[in-house]
């Protein structure tokens, strides 16, 4: 098992935002009992506020979002732009988008920065600062104002010195001009001249001048949890392979602006977005509750009481065994509701334990008819023969490959006399047998039972968000009474 954290901040997605609760999908809009959400590994904010903006105007229950992070900055910045957010106030909006993505911003952004982080830093407590909407056990309170507290002596350095760290940490890295020329050539024509402007200035707005954007966002510095541990300085802190482009959906943007610029496009809807989400939060029936500690300890923080409709454990299944995590929060699943589900994901399993997929399937597949495929799909061949292997990802059948993985994560924390027992019978359990053992039901992905994640993102359609294709996630629920007595009975 590894130590917790990471060494990078991540400060946005590293997939589209999803609506988590996705009432008619699931209970349906007309559902008439409270929800609760826990959102483990949070990161940033924006499944929080994309579940809240979907919420149907018909449902006035109260909704309850714990969110958790080992990371002081990110949970931070977190609670900072939903701080914001709850205050509301005229054209805040773009405000948070500007803090939330640009490395520059405007005066009155700068000027709602520093005030939002004084009152964080000045309250007593979250819940008394919010009204009760907001809250956070005491002593990670003062993590937290550390981190605010540093930014706000950060904000008093003059110069480019933001500008200055993001141009140094983007020299670190040797990949990323082969990156920014695959990317580029992903894109539609029309976008390509503002996302070049983007990766050359880190400038995300909707605004066409942007002069105005003088003043440095000190909240994209930061540290990572490992860098915590050794109280290194606040520096650029982002990955430079994660832009604000992949934590939302460019399918969905398209569908409320269609601009030539990118960043103008993304910043009308995120907006879009924003103003729904602030409007129920004014309402009173949405309450935050945030956890800064590691996720294997985050029980002892949790609301007393409170049961799970929906539990999002992010990707650490890329960082811990799968058991591990379903053992540990299946037992937090709100018995009541049928509906009620948890969510593992899978980003860097293909990186990790099967490389030869990358390396070896395309060819063996064959390149060439994959290229004609994704060529063909999206009359595009600048995309499909210039932007890299994810231009025909889509087109490799890799559920064997996936699920040989599953039933690995599944066998890996088996105990010596099991494992025997595989051995002496040269057969493994069924899939589903595993499955059963551990008292879950799997929705079958390949039958597209999922409810709220996709199990998988198709790619070429939505080439500006950026994923690789290999983005996995799995729904799990406890079983139904018929489906406990059919085990019974096996």
């Amino acid at each position: 098992m590894k130590t917790p954290g990471l060494f990078a901040t991540y400060y946005w997605g590293n997939h589209p935002a999803v609506d988590v609760i996705n009432l008619s999908m699931n209970e349906g809009e007309e559902y008439s009992n409270s929800l609760a959400l826990l959102f483990c590994g949070v990161g940033d904010p924006r499944n929080v506020l994309l579940t809240i903006a979907s919420l149907p105007n018909v449902y006035q229950e109260q909704v309850t979002f714990v969110m958790n992070d080992i990371c002081p900055c990110t949970l931070a910045r977190t609670v900072l732009l939903l701080y914001m957010l709850y205050k509301g106030g005229n054209d805040m909006s773009t405000t948070v988008i500007h803090i939330w993505y640009s490395l520059r911003i405007r005066e009155q952004d700068f000027t709602s920065l520093l005030l939002a982080l004084q009152e964080l830093v000045d309250s007593p407590d979250l819940r008394t600062l919010t009204d009760d909407v907001m809250d956070i056990p005491a002593d990670q309170l003062i993590q937290l104002k550390d981190v605010w507290n540093t930014w706000l002596r950060l904000a008093k350095r003059k110069g480019s010195w933001v500008t200055k760290l993001r141009r140094e940490a983007n020299s670190r890295d040797l990949d990323r001009e082969g990156g920014i020329d695959n990317y580029m050539h992903a894109i539609p024509k029309e976008h390509k001249i503002s996302t070049q402007r983007y990766f050359e200035t880190g400038i995300f707005t909707s605004m066409k001048a942007t002069k105005e954007l003088r003043r440095e966002n000190p909240t994209l510095t930061g540290r990572g949890f490992h860098q915590f541990l050794r109280s290194s300085d606040f520096h650029y802190s982002i990955p430079t392979d994660v832009l604000p482009f992949t934590g939302w959906d460019y399918k969905a943007v398209k569908k409320v602006c269609r601009d030539e610029s990118m960043t103008r496009m993304y910043s009308v809807y995120i907006s879009h977005v924003l103003h729904k989400s602030m409007e129920k939060l004014g309402r009173n029936s949405i309450k935050c509750y945030f956890i800064l500690s590691d996720f294997l300890k985050v029980e002892a923080f949790l609301p007393a009481d409170l049961r799970y409709d929906r539990i999002s454990t992010s990707n650490l299944w890329d960082y811990y065994p799968l058991t591990v995590i379903l053992l540990k929060f299946k037992g937090l699943l709100n018995t009541t509701n049928p509906h009620a589900v948890m969510f593992t994901e899978a980003i860097n399993w293909v990186r990790n334990l099967m490389p030869e997929v990358i390396h070896l399937l395309p060819h063996m597949t064959g390149l060439d008819d994959l290229i004609q495929k994704a060529s063909k799909d999206t009359r595009n061949p600048e995309l499909a023969n210039l932007s890299g292997m994810t231009s025909v990802v889509e087109y490799l059948n890799l559920t064997q490959q996936f699920v040989m993985f599953l039933r690995a994560s599944l066998l890996f924390s088996s105990t010596d006399e099991e494992l025997a027992s595989f051995k002496r019978k040269k057969k493994i359990s069924s899939l589903k047998s595993m499955v059963n053992s551990l008292g879950l039901h799997l929705c079958d992905f390949v039958r597209h039972e999922n409810t709220v994640f996709p199990f998988k993102w198709a790619l070429n359609c939505r080439r500006p968000t950026m994923l690789r294709g290999y983005e996995r996630t799995l729904e799990w629920k406890l079983p139904s009474a018929d489906e406990s007595d059919e085990d019974a009975k096996e």
